[in-house]
């Protein structure tokens, strides 16, 4: 496989919690754009270009766009049973951060996004990285992730799909487990993993950091202690995806996609 890096961190999760919500929206934006100086977002839109310049005094038309309410409002009646918003929130530079929000209603299997990213070399600064940490950390206590990671991208990866009905994606430098892995695993197994540093950052919520430097590649044996001690069938071997493992017994959480679809009286659909 082809390897890539881009001058970034990027801290990412999915999460099954109903994002088509005007209160949880506007708490995150909240958050996001009253964040330190060298996290504030200064443009947005939900598409490229990403030019409309944010005005804290009226974050309304901000949250209407992360609900997507004009265009899910005036679908016509033969539209497929779907409903989604997109956002992007953009600092241009000193340092260049993006935020990428993305959710769903569908019944075919699938979970809502968010995505944080940051020019890698602001993050060697230790205050300035804690910082960041703390914003994306108190993001995720709103949006509620069943799984996400913290990745260095400026040091060569494999990037991968991600399906995590069917497997745990590959380890990364930190890892947040939710709800259904920890019902999976066990809370006090989880809390015990042998890595650099376990934390439970808010009930549901436990971070594994594999390492103590960001900026050095993953030894492979510490991504394989990690694996042993949950259950080698729950995670992908390096240098595999999902792809791999459809039809095989792989150990999965009971995803509870309730909150996600479009309609709760059919049944989801796995595809």
């Amino acid at each position: 496989m082809q390897l890539s890096n881009y001058p970034f961190v990027n801290f990412s999760f999915q999460s099954l919690c109903d994002w088509q919500n005007r209160e949880l929206a506007e708490m995150v934006i909240h958050r996001i754009i009253n964040a330190n100086d060298e996290y504030t977002p200064q443009v947005y839109s939900r598409f490229e270009p990403v030019k409309v310049k944010i005005d804290k005094e009226n974050v309304e038309y901000i949250t209407s766009l992360w609900l997507n309410e004009e265009v899910n409002r005036n679908l016509p009646s033969f539209a497929p049973p779907v409903r989604a918003g997109h956002l992007m929130l953009r600092r241009k530079k000193n340092p260049k951060v993006e935020y990428m929000i993305s959710w769903e209603k569908n019944n075919r299997v699938g979970f809502n996004s968010m995505n944080v990213s940051v020019e890698v070399n602001h993050l060697q600064d230790i205050e300035k990285q804690q910082s960041f940490f703390d914003l994306c950390w108190t993001v995720a206590r709103i949006l509620q992730p069943v799984r996400g990671y913290v990745i260095n991208q400026s040091i060569p990866y494999i990037p991968e799909p991600l399906a995590p009905q069917v497997i745990h994606p590959e380890l990364h430098w930190i890892n947040l487990f939710g709800r259904p892995y920890i019902e999976l695993f066990g809370r006090e197994k989880l809390l015990s993993t042998p890595c650099y540093k376990v934390e439970e950052l808010a009930e549901g919520i436990i971070a594994l950091q594999l390492t103590d430097n960001l900026f050095e590649p993953i030894p492979e044996e510490v991504r394989a202690s990690v694996k042993k001690h949950l259950g080698e069938q729950a995670f992908v071997e390096s240098g595999k995806t999902y792809r791999d493992y459809l039809n095989k017994e792989n150990i999965v959480p009971n995803f509870d996609y309730t909150q996600v679809m479009f309609d709760r009286t059919q049944p989801i659909i796995f595809v």
